[in-house]
C-alpha cells in the first residue's frame, strides 16, 4: 500500500515541526564564531521547515487568522524600521528579523494545529512532555555534579553571594540561561498537569515525571 505524496509531505512537515518546538529549549551552542549563540539547532530545523513548504506549496500554514495579531507585530517592526534609519544601528535589523522570524514560525505552528487532526496537537504535547523530562533529568544531573564537586560547566551558572543561601550553581542545562531552562519546564508541567485532569490513564507514569519535573 503506497502512501499519497500529500500525506507524506504532511507527514514530514509534521515531523519538521515536532523537531523544532523540542529543540527550542536548547540555545547554548555556539557553532560559527562571528553569530556566537545567535544561530542555534531551533533556526537549522526552521530553515529546512520552511523550505519545505515553499517547495510543497503548503501556503495554507501562513495563513493569518488574527488581524489585531499581525496589526501589533507589524506597526513593531514599522517603529522597528524607522529607529533604523533613523540610528543606523544594525542591532535592531537583528531583533527585527528575530520578531519577523519568530511570527512566521507562530503561524505556521498555529496553521498546522488547527488545519490537522487532534491526534496531531496530542502527538506535538506528548513529545513536549517527554522532552521536558529528559531536559529535567539533565538539568538535575549536570546540577547535582557541579554542585557535590564544585565544578563549573556550560551547563550550570554558578552565583557568587546569591541572595539568603550564598554561592551556588543553578540548572540551565542546554538552554541559554536558568530562566529559560526554567520557562520550558513550566510549560511541560503545564500540558503534564492538563492531561493528568483529563486522562486517568497512566496516572503512575504521569505522577512520576510531575516530580521529575518539578
Amino acid at each position: 500500500m503506497t502512501i499519497p505524496n500529500k500525506q507524506k509531505n504532511n507527514v514530514l512537515i509534521k515531523w519538521l515541526i515536532l523537531c523544532y518546538v523540542l529543540t527550542l529549549p536548547i540555545t547554548n551552542f555556539e557553532f560559527l564564531p562571528w553569530v556566537e549563540n545567535k544561530i542555534q539547532i531551533p533556526e537549522i530545523i526552521f530553515v529546512i521547515l520552511f523550505s519545505t513548504i515553499i517547495l510543497h506549496g503548503k501556503w495554507y500554514l501562513f495563513k493569518v487568522r488574527n488581524k489585531t495579531f499581525v496589526f501589533a507585530v507589524g506597526l513593531y517592526l514599522g517603529v522597528g524600521a524607522l529607529s533604523f534609519f533613523v540610528n543606523q544601528e544594525k542591532e535592531i535589523i537583528v531583533e527585527l528579523a528575530k520578531v519577523g522570524y519568530l511570527f512566521i514560525a507562530c503561524l505556521i505552528i498555529s496553521n498546522f494545529l488547527i488545519e490537522n487532526t487532534r491526534k496531531e496537537y496530542q502527538d506535538l504535547i506528548k513529545y513536549m512532555i517527554y522532552g521536558g523530562v529528559l531536559f529535567s533529568l539533565g538539568g538535575i544531573l549536570t546540577w547535582s555534579y557541579s554542585t557535590i564537586l564544585n565544578q563549573p560547566s556550560f551547563l550550570v551558572d554558578f552565583y557568587e553571594g546569591y541572595p539568603i543561601i550564598g554561592d551556588t550553581y543553578r540548572a540551565k542545562f542546554l538552554t541559554y540561561t536558568p530562566t529559560m531552562f526554567a520557562i520550558f519546564i513550566s510549560v511541560c508541567i503545564f500540558f503534564l498537569f492538563d492531561k493528568i485532569l483529563k486522562n486517568k490513564k497512566d496516572r503512575f507514569q504521569n505522577f512520576l515525571f510531575l516530580f521529575i519535573l518539578f
